[in-house]
């Protein structure tokens, strides 16, 4: 076992901790983990299962799909930032028209095929 000196272990605790508060948080307010479902352990447990699940896959589509800066976005700042913003939709004359941005949405693509299938 290596021996590390005290600023060594500053500077790994602040490499490797710090965001279990916000991972809480979100897991609370943008996964529905906040009130669990009964007092039953396993029906709760489900319901954490499930929140953390939605909060990888969520993770995994930003990283893989949107790029780095969009990894530690909240997800209702990806809803406003990515979803709305790949269309358009406005009303003129009594009818509905939706301007699709196809370069948001080409990007998107290209990173997600550039992905090797899992072996």
């Amino acid at each position: 076992m290596r021996r590390m000196t005290a600023r060594e272990i500053v500077d790994w605790a602040r490499e490797h901790c710090g965001r279990g508060e916000e991972v809480h948080a979100v897991l609370k307010s943008d996964m529905a983990a906040g009130i669990l479902p009964s007092g039953r352990i396993d029906a709760n447990s489900v319901q954490l299962e499930m929140a953390g699940l939605a909060m990888n896959l969520t993770a995994l589509l930003c990283r893989s799909a949107l790029g780095e800066r969009w990894f530690w976005r909240r997800v209702k700042c990806l809803r406003g930032g990515i979803l709305l913003t790949l269309a358009q939709i406005s009303t003129h004359a009594g009818q509905f028209l939706a301007r699709i941005h196809t370069r948001l949405i080409l990007e998107a693509y290209a990173r997600l095929s550039a992905i090797p299938p899992p072996s």
